[in-house]
């Protein structure tokens, strides 16, 4: 694995003390790059620890841009903290770990949290899968839907709005909703977005079953043009833990 950051002192700061942390407990110093010092655009080789965000660490560009890590300028916003694990994006069998925030102040917290969920044994260091996200108020000022938290009484007032979407034939089925779970779930980390996911997923394929007449087809007029947002939200929330293994084949 390397460890990727900024040049900034700050940042360097950081990264140093987090290859100072794995040093002392397992005896092997990882690699420190700068990110001018990589190409953004090659597949990974090896993990990636990259610290910062979309505006000062160039390496975090090609997977924000391809949806599968989110920091920048505004999201989570000022202290607000990103620490996510995304699974090979590449397809080279390396994982990442973004230690994220919009400024200096998120990303020290980022390093801080993921240094306490380092887990051991006598063989290994590794961290578990995570989604450890804190926004910032003045970014939930802006989008104050995602102050909501998705409990079962949240989920079941969605699930009865989705149930009359389809029953009266609203534009695109319930292909918005769906998608829009899914990407909540991506930015918040709230397992109860995932949840709704499913349940709508779910329903969405019950509902494709009584073969509907209707005009547009079964999934809703217009529904394929909801692919561009649901395929990549199924890639977001596939891995949360919601899903049993026969759930996600079965989706």
């Amino acid at each position: 694995a390397v460890i990727i950051a900024p040049e900034r002192p700050a940042y360097q700061a950081q990264a140093r003390k987090l290859q100072q942390a794995i040093f002392a407990r397992t005896g092997v110093q990882l690699p420190l790059l700068r990110d001018t010092d990589c190409n953004p655009w090659q597949p990974a080789t090896t993990h990636q620890i990259l610290l910062g965000n979309l505006m000062d660490n160039r390496v975090v560009a090609p997977l924000y841009h391809r949806n599968y890590i989110a920091a920048d300028a505004h999201y989570p916003g000022p202290g607000g903290h990103v620490l996510r694990t995304v699974h090979d994006p590449w397809g080279t069998g390396c994982n990442i770990i973004l230690v994220g925030g919009s400024d200096m102040a998120g990303v020290t917290v980022s390093v801080a949290r993921l240094l306490a969920t380092l887990q051991q044994d006598e063989v290994e260091l590794w961290v578990p899968a995570l989604l450890d996200i804190a926004l910032a108020d003045s970014f939930l000022a802006r989008f104050p839907e995602l102050r909501n938290e998705p409990d079962a009484a949240f989920r079941e007032a969605e699930m009865a709005k989705a149930h009359e979407m389809l029953e009266t034939g609203a534009h695109g089925g319930i292909t918005d909703p769906l998608g829009r779970a899914g990407f909540y779930y991506y930015v918040t980390g709230k397992v109860g977005w995932a949840e709704l996911f499913k349940s709508l997923a779910f329903l969405m394929y019950e509902d494709f079953q009584k073969d509907r007449e209707q005009y547009g087809g079964a999934w809703g007029m217009d529904a394929d043009f909801r692919l561009s947002t649901m395929l990549p939200a199924w890639d977001l929330v596939e891995e949360a833990p919601v899903f049993s293994d026969e759930e996600r084949l079965q989706i």
